[in-house]
């Protein structure tokens, strides 16, 4: 049997997460915004002004334009660390383990995910 958050790069002794993939905007196209595939360096950004610029946040249709994608991909990240914590969960990785790679305590990981991840891991496939 794999180890506990095997499936996610996590081991007993490791608590840093694996390289993501970056969710690249309009404005990622140049190597400036390109993602670091190095774990220890963070991610570039980009210029503020520059990206106002890019996503047209100019103008007030824009700047509501803007808001609405960030809430929407806020909540898809959102849900995609649900998902990732109850399998982790199913995985045999603690609440300690979790807590530390997301930066806050295992009783907040708990709280803020132990709904959701005590619910059974379904395979869509099944």
């Amino acid at each position: 049997m794999a180890p506990a958050g095997a499936a996610f790069g996590l081991t007993a002794t490791s608590t840093r997460l694996p390289a993501v993939a970056h969710i690249a905007g309009p404005a990622a196209t140049n190597s400036e915004t390109a993602p670091s595939n190095r774990e220890s360096e963070p991610l570039p950004r980009p210029d503020p002004r520059a990206v106002a610029l890019d996503h047209g946040l100019t103008t007030l249709d824009g700047l509501v334009a803007a808001r609405r994608d960030a809430c929407d991909a806020l909540a898809e990240l959102d849900a995609a660390i649900d998902t990732a914590v109850a399998h982790l969960r199913v995985d045999g990785a603690t609440w300690v383990q979790i807590g530390a790679v997301l930066r806050i305590s295992r009783q907040g990981a708990r709280q803020r995910f132990g709904a959701s991840a005590s619910h059974t891991v379904v395979d869509p496939g099944h």
